[in-house]
């Protein structure tokens, strides 16, 4: 028999445990409860937390339901899934925006939580990559003047078209007023994303960043080349750079997911290698399922 609860912060300790045990697939869910714990829904990276346990009272499963509108799992048990899922749904106080998670529970989630004709502009499985520190095959020296830099030293308006082709392109997002407000507010502030630009010659050339982050485990993402500098491993040589120095600060080992085949190349050759299967499935719009 499975019981299902909300979360509240007395159970971090234990949530962050059972998540600990899956933790390449669970990046996002670790690294938002530790920037804004769990009964802190208003919060930037804060949601609403609804948890199965078995029998033993042991936690078996968790799904989220953040700020930003995203369902994000943790359902490793089959039997946990549905009743969790069920009682998210019931509770819901904000609209969906999309559900990410492991491949297989993305699409039981899908099934529960049942959006209707909504449709998505993305929903696709993900290869899920690792690499450990020791691991890392550097790319060869650039022949160019070659630098990276945060991107907050880097011209905004710049960056705001690079944005909107990567959530077009990445995301499958249309080119709406909501997208150009969502892609200015992130520029506008650019200290609290943590994602760095490789310049060649002075010349910005590629985008990598990190979307979560723990003590010493990392998740890549929102990697871009604008299309006028594709094909010349800008990219590759700049995650090379970040990751060199991130290990050489103590990070064991950074995760990452692709469904692209031309950047799995790219990651492989880094020495990234696959570890299980992902699942972005994003809404259209943010719905109400309530």
């Amino acid at each position: 028999m499975v019981a299902v609860r909300p979360l509240r912060s007395l159970d971090k300790d234990l949530l962050v445990s059972f998540l600990s045990a899956y933790a390449e697939s669970s990046m996002f869910l670790l690294s938002n409860l530790a920037a804004d714990g769990i009964e802190n829904p208003h919060l930037r990276y804060g949601g609403d937390y609804w948890g199965a346990f078995d029998e033993a009272h042991d936690l078996i499963g968790v799904a989220a339901h953040y700020s930003n509108g995203n369902v994000i799992v943790q359902l490793p048990e089959p039997s946990g899934r549905q009743a969790v899922l069920t009682a998210l749904r019931q509770h819901m106080t904000r609209p969906v925006a999309g559900v990410i998670g492991p491949d297989a529970e993305v699409v039981d989630a899908l099934r529960v939580l049942d959006p209707g004709p909504i449709g998505f502009a993305i929903n696709r499985g993900e290869t899920l990559f690792s690499l450990s520190v020791g691991r890392l095959a550097m790319p060869a020296p650039r022949p160019e003047h070659v630098s990276v830099t945060h991107w907050s030293n880097v011209d905004q308006e710049l960056l705001h078209a690079w944005l909107l082709v990567y959530r077009r392109e990445a995301m499958g997002q249309k080119p709406t007023s909501a997208l150009e407000k969502a892609v200015a507010a992130e520029v506008r502030d650019p200290d609290a994303l943590e994602r760095f630009v490789l310049l060649v010659n002075d010349v910005p050339v590629a985008l990598a960043g990190f979307n979560a982050r723990l003590p010493e485990m990392l998740q890549l993402g929102s990697v871009f080349t604008p299309p006028e500098h594709r094909s010349r491993g800008y990219a590759r040589y700049l995650i090379g750079q970040m990751l060199h120095t991130s290990f050489g600060q103590g990070v064991k080992k950074v995760i990452l997911f692709t469904n692209d085949l031309a950047a799995e190349r790219a990651y492989r050759s880094l020495g990234f290698a696959p570890i299980g299967d992902y699942r972005l499935a994003i809404f259209n719009e943010p719905t109400s399922l309530t």
